[in-house]
């Protein structure tokens, strides 16, 4: 056939079918990066969810040794200050090895509180400070470190530093901010002062123990 009677129709091109043959042919040419990038894909993928089972692994893990040192804390069988120098040596044995666990605050507010019945003033203070300086301490411990600290300040007669450390405390918790700080206000010898903090604090629609000593404190002002 000759080339003059050739159908124009014939000559026409396809947009699809070019775009089709071009898709295939750069996948084909750059099909190693393709499945590198597809490999890459599933290992990211597996490591997620392997850090997934790991941290749910570690989490019962770090859940079992704390148990094992709460338990100490509760064996009815050994004397008392037996057991609080065993569960004070578990506690601390747990945040050195799960120092990294979210745990490891509540083991610290735990060595705080045997050290502050045992009035080892120093060992509370940094007990509380290791809470405080948690990346993994939640809100209420947090409130509850600066709560224990800020009054053992108050203890040590340095009040500015107990000041410092109430005012630290969130919103959330802020009847007892202001039930602390009215205390350190009446120690003072600032009354009204006291008053209003008293007042801040006993406002709270909640009926909790914090609002309830603040109205108690409000009815002894003079």
């Amino acid at each position: 056939m000759s080339s003059n009677n050739v159908d124009r129709k014939e000559l026409a091109r396809d947009p699809f079918q070019e775009a089709f043959y071009a898709a295939a042919d750069y996948v084909y040419r750059r099909s190693r990066l393709f499945i590198l990038a597809g490999t890459a894909l599933l290992v990211a993928v597996a490591a997620i969810a392997g850090y997934y089972v790991y941290d749910r692994y570690t989490e019962r893990a770090d859940s079992a040794a704390l148990l094992q040192a709460d338990f100490i804390l509760q064996d009815a069988t050994l004397a008392a200050d037996v057991r609080a120098r065993k569960a004070v040596e578990a506690y601390r044995e747990f945040v050195t090895v799960h120092s990294g666990s979210a745990l490891a605050p509540v083991a610290w507010m735990e060595i705080a509180g045997l050290a502050w019945e045992q009035q080892q003033w120093e060992a509370a203070g940094q007990a509380f400070q290791q809470v405080l300086d948690h990346r993994k301490t939640p809100a209420v411990l947090r409130t509850e470190a600066l709560l224990g600290l800020g009054q053992l300040r108050e203890q040590q007669g340095k009040p500015a530093e107990a000041k410092a450390l109430f005012g630290q405390i969130g919103d959330s918790f802020q009847d007892a901010r202001q039930l602390e700080l009215g205390r350190i206000a009446l120690a003072a010898g600032d009354t009204k002062q006291a008053r209003e903090y008293f007042l801040q604090a006993g406002a709270t629609p909640a009926n909790n123990s914090v609002t309830i000593l603040a109205r108690q404190a409000l009815d002894y002002l003079p």
